[in-house]
């Protein structure tokens, strides 16, 4: 197959061909797929329930699957919110349908518009009756681009859609990150306190304070501990939790440290991980990320000195939320 006459971007009169301009779209893209945005496409119910979903406002990229057309893309956009109606089940049963973004384009549907100005070449679709572990639209082999939005579960005899039954299958097609890191050396011995969990083992004017992009939904925290000093207890199993703090934010994971009786007073090594959630109220504040810590078990103690350093490795990153 010879080149396209015309590449991205000659004048002098050149035509551009719309398979090239989508190629562009394809490359500047990297291939991906998904919405564009924090929010964008959220397929939500109504505040009263009714036979309709409400679309968010947003764009999104999508592959062009039709038959030869490789390596391009399209962009659609939903200006406003929009309703799509979700049609009721009988008493025979339940259904899963499946809430798309998709094109229609001429050049390979087959058929040109009545009008070509007013046609609608991107719309919010319904596929009825998918199967119930379906995730994206690609998996349906449909011929045509589109991605899944949301995956709608209705029992028998529902003629309402609510929250529980709205399953969200959106994906961030270029997710934006954000990575930074910092070593500190405690500016004093701390050690682990007991009874409740508490900022251990850096001090509070050493804790890092980092500002939260506008369009991040999680944190993921990493902390290394090294030269952290223990002293065996009474030749007993001594245990602690330590966690990662962000705010006011709870991590999706706790660490535990055990020192058995077999182990020897001395400096080890440890490291523990955190996701946090992040929430409008916290987009575009800043905040603190801290470490805490709490012995739970036995009478060994753990402490921080000028003989241990810390290294606090975390990343932002984008999701659909």
């Amino acid at each position: 197959m010879a080149l396209d006459n015309t590449p991205w971007a000659v004048g002098g009169g050149a035509q551009l061909s719309v398979e090239v301009a989508r190629t562009i779209a394809y490359a500047s893209t990297r291939g991906s797929e998904g919405i564009v945005g924090l929010g964008d496409l959220k397929v939500q119910a109504q505040t009263v329930p009714t036979t309709t979903v409400r679309v968010s406002p947003g764009a999104g990229l999508i592959l062009n699957r039709y038959a030869g057309g490789g390596q391009q893309s399209y962009g659609l956009r939903n200006a406003t919110q929009t309703d799509v109606a979700i049609t009721a089940t009988g008493s025979g049963g339940g259904r899963t349908d499946l809430v798309v973004a998709r094109v229609l384009d001429p050049q390979y549907e087959g058929a040109a518009p009545g009008d070509p100005v007013t046609f609608q070449y991107a719309k919010l679709s319904v596929i009825q009756g998918v199967p119930s572990g379906t995730k994206t639209a690609k998996e349906l082999n449909l011929g045509y681009p589109a991605i899944a939005l949301a995956k709608i579960t209705l029992p028998s005899s529902t003629a309402t859609v609510t929250s529980a039954m709205i399953t969200d299958l959106r994906r961030v097609a270029q997710p934006r990150r954000e990575r930074a890191m910092v070593t500190i050396f405690p500016d004093a011995t701390r050690t682990m306190p007991t009874g409740s969990y508490a900022s251990w083992p850096i001090g509070a004017g050493q804790r890092p304070l980092v500002s939260v992009p506008d369009w991040a939904t999680r944190v993921d925290i990493v902390a290394h501990l090294s030269g952290v000093k223990f002293v065996q207890g009474g030749g007993a199993l001594s245990a602690a939790g330590i966690k990662t703090g962000f705010g006011s934010t709870a991590p999706a994971q706790n660490g535990i440290l055990v020192q058995d009786a077999a182990d020897t007073s001395g400096r080890y090594h440890y490291t523990l991980v955190g996701t946090h959630i992040i929430d409008s109220s916290l987009r575009g504040t800043d905040q603190l990320i801290d470490l805490l810590g709490v012995r739970s078990t036995g009478s060994g103690v753990w402490s921080a000195d000028n003989q241990t350093s810390i290294v606090i490795d975390w990343e932002f990153s984008e999701g659909a939320q």
